[in-house]
């Protein structure tokens, strides 16, 4: 689908590799990477492309609008289960911290619409983060004809 916004937020990151590799790329396949840092938490500075810094209230209302799809180890379906809104013209990945991931009430705070589960190999232990954002942005483009 020509003309479509996808946007990847990332909640409260713990390391800043996983940042600029999921920057890297957003950057090349033209989508745009949120950022809401952790409170005391690593500093962002050198991390390039830089990511735009914002709350989360600033990411909500960024979001307004867009299909927002929330990869969670705590999903029900597997991301190719999750039926995609193409339409609506932006789409959300979000991401959690990789060591607490994103609250389910920050979820439904959010108005995510879907959750998809992250795939693991082990209960409580799922793929990283950057392989996670591969996944979804691979699902996006690939079934929204996206770029």
């Amino acid at each position: 689908m020509a003309g479509l916004r996808v946007v990847l937020l990332f909640y409260h990151p713990k390391d800043p590799k996983n940042v600029e590799d999921i920057a890297r790329v957003a950057s090349r396949l033209g989508a745009e990477l949120l950022v809401v840092p952790r409170p005391g938490g690593p500093s962002l500075e050198g991390v390039e492309p830089r990511p735009r810094i914002v709350s989360l209230e600033e990411a909500a209302e960024e979001l307004r609008g867009c299909f927002k799809l929330l990869l969670e180890t705590y999903g029900f379906r597997y991301l190719d289960e999750v039926e995609l809104d193409c339409g609506r013209g932006c789409i959300a990945l979000i991401l959690g911290a990789e060591d607490y991931g994103f609250p389910r009430h920050l979820a439904e705070a959010l108005g995510v619409d879907e959750v998809a589960r992250i795939p693991m190999a082990v209960e409580g232990m799922s793929y990283n983060v950057a392989s996670s954002a591969v996944m979804g942005l691979y699902e996006v483009y690939s079934r929204c004809g996206a770029r």
